[in-house]
């Protein structure tokens, strides 16, 4: 767990995701549903997820790591 991040929510500060949290969010909602029924049925409904930043920080390869791993 991210001990600064909770450190700054508590003054009000959002800081910026961490790897961890990036990683524990496309698992949550993009790789699970994917992957198993009872998890699609009971999780919310997310078409799409969007991820954001500068050039050559890893989204294409995140796009083709989910892919590669759901069979997609």
């Amino acid at each position: 767990y991210s001990y600064l991040g909770t450190t700054l929510r508590q003054v009000s500060i959002e800081p910026m995701p961490s790897l961890l949290d990036v990683r524990q969010l496309i698992t949550l909602y993009g790789i699970w549903p994917l992957g198993s029924a009872a998890v699609h049925e009971k999780a919310p409904l997310v078409k799409s997820l969007l991820l954001a930043g500068p050039s050559g920080v890893g989204k294409k390869m995140l796009v083709h790591a989910i892919c590669t791993e759901t069979g997609a």
